[in-house]
């Protein structure tokens, strides 16, 4: 998060989504689990290291982003968001204001 913060220019957006569990209120990893099986069980993918609770929002915050929470993706229809799996996942546009 902080990299792409970093990276961002003044003023720049970027819409950052990531699977996010929302019953979980806080973010869960655990560098103990290491295995494809295990990282699947756990974050939902063989390749992932955590799996973002509700804290996310506010995780992009504590880097510096101004976040503003809402739901972009319905506008594309219930296909679409049924074929990506977002309907009730909400998406994050994350904006770097010139004074950051």
């Amino acid at each position: 998060m902080s990299e792409v913060f970093r990276v961002l220019k003044r003023d720049g957006c970027a819409l950052l989504d990531v699977p996010l569990d929302v019953t979980r209120a806080a973010t869960y990893e655990d560098p103990n689990i290491t295995s494809p099986e295990e990282r699947t069980k756990a974050y939902w993918q063989w390749d992932h290291v955590r799996l973002y609770g509700m804290d996310y929002k506010s995780k992009l915050e504590a880097v510096g982003f101004s976040v503003n929470e809402d739901y972009y993706i319905r506008p594309k229809g219930q296909q679409f968001t049924d074929k990506h799996g977002m309907e009730t996942i909400p998406n994050f546009l994350c904006t770097k204001h010139a004074h950051q």
